[in-house]
């Protein structure tokens, strides 16, 4: 079911991502509800498909959403083309890893940067790559590597994952926030 954006609450744009179908597009958002410290096109990270129907069948003018595609860095694509984001979950147990990162460099490899406590050792790598290769299935290989530090964005956040193949990573900047507000629905 289509959604329309809630222009009430904040200016929501769609703005087109280079490369992409025509109904792809990045969501940056002005919003209204915090006159103290207000968000000014902000940009959420996340992808919407809008609708090719035009606008909804309530009367509301606003842009018809189909569906939030998420984070434009939040997944890794499996060779048989899953969609994997949240990806915390395969720390479970371990309280010897302070921050990781998953990077994708390739269609079968993920490369796992960990900020490993003193206590971390290799029986904590061997569940680490476990965990995330009975999510990722076989045919996706996995490394890990113990960097000084993991790269932080200018907000001095870093990105959980980050996608390095061509035509699915979109290098489109801005920060990472809230997702879409929505209003209504479209029968």
């Amino acid at each position: 079911h289509a959604r329309h954006a809630d222009m009430e609450m904040g200016i929501i744009e769609f703005l087109p991502v280079a490369d992409g179908p025509s109904n792809l597009r990045r969501i940056v958002s002005t919003g209204f509800r915090n006159p103290a410290m207000p968000f000014i096109r902000y940009d959420l990270g996340d992808l919407a498909v809008l609708s090719e129907r035009g606008e909804c069948r309530c009367g509301y003018a606003a842009p018809l959403v189909e569906r939030i595609d998420g984070r434009i860095d939040a997944y890794i694509i499996t060779p048989d083309g899953r969609r994997l984001g949240r990806l915390g979950f395969v720390f479970k147990g371990s309280d010897t890893i302070r921050e990781a990162q998953f990077v994708q460099d390739a269609p079968d490899h993920v490369l796992v940067n960990v900020m490993r406590s003193a206590r971390y050792n290799g029986a904590d790598e061997a569940a680490l790559v476990r965990n995330l290769g009975a999510y990722v299935g076989p045919e996706m290989k996995i490394d890990v590597a113990y960097p000084r530090e993991i790269p932080r964005e200018p907000n001095g956040k870093f990105r959980v994952i980050v996608s390095k193949i061509p035509g699915l990573a979109r290098e489109l900047g801005g920060s990472r926030g809230a997702s879409l507000a929505q209003r209504g629905r479209d029968g």
